[in-house]
């Protein structure tokens, strides 16, 4: 019998075996395995990860030398929370942005080229969110940036709105995500209770957490991380335009194999 090399000791079935003897197989076996484990270096497919790069602004990728294949990883940046209109004494409400798509792929014989990371949308006082920027990896993997949040007129009774869209990612990927869509928004009897939009939330970051008020102006809220969009606004009687929070900036991500 033989695993891995031949047994220091021969058990036969039907035959008697002491400690010792079974003991000696164990750690022989033990032993092989740890000897020929592959090294931490080693990955699926038997190549090996060389280095990872990552980026969170526009730029160019340079292989690293000795990169045959490159998995790379692309998130599109979330859109921007929708604002609050000038209430005079009634109110308004924002929906909450979307988040940038994902996508990842694998780039067979990389070469140097430019590297798109879309901006995070910014809100707009009183109107509706700005769009978050594309993402993009040489051309060859792009995914779109999640749309603004609404933003409606002020009103005195009741009001519903929708958040922004999600991004949408390059098809043929690996894994191509579309972004997640934005929190809607709700008001109701002039200015006395309102919930703003929450942003969409990414893989890698959280969306802003809309404000619930009551007859206050809210407070808006950035997204956290990467690709997540910003909540909306909301404004109780009487206050000025607010915008939206910020949308949060792409990323790109590449892992470079031997």
């Amino acid at each position: 019998m033989a695993i891995i090399g031949t047994l220091p000791v021969t058990l036969q079935n039907g035959t008697v075996a002491d400690a010792n003897q079974v003991m000696s197989d164990f750690n022989f076996i033990v032993n092989q395995v740890n000897a020929n484990a592959l090294p931490t270096t080693a990955l699926i497919g038997g190549t090996q990860l060389l280095n990872i790069q990552v980026f969170t602004s526009s730029g160019t990728y340079t292989p690293t030398t000795g990169t045959t294949r490159a998995y790379v990883e692309v998130l599109g940046a979330g859109g921007a929370g929708g604002g609050a209109a000038l209430t005079g004494g009634n109110f308004s409400i924002g929906g909450g942005g979307g988040a940038g798509a994902y996508s990842r792929g694998l780039i067979v014989s990389p070469v140097s080229g430019a590297v798109v990371v879309g901006a995070g949308g910014t809100g707009v006082a009183g109107g509706t969110g700005n769009t978050g920027g594309n993402s993009g990896f040489q051309g060859l993997i792009v995914c779109t940036g999640g749309l603004g949040g609404q933003a409606s007129a002020a009103g005195g009774s009741v009001q519903a709105l929708g958040g922004g869209g999600g991004g949408v990612s390059t098809p043929g990927s690996i894994l191509a995500l579309s972004g997640a869509n934005g929190g809607s928004a709700f008001g109701y009897v002039t200015g006395t209770i309102g919930l703003a939009g929450f942003g969409a939330n990414s893989a890698f970051g959280g969306g802003g957490i809309g404000q619930v008020s009551v007859n206050v102006s809210g407070t808006n809220a950035n997204s956290g991380g990467f690709g997540a969009g910003g909540s909306g606004a909301f404004n109780g009687g009487g206050q000025a335009a607010r915008a939206g929070g910020n949308g949060s900036n792409g990323l790109i991500i590449v892992y470079e194999y031997a």
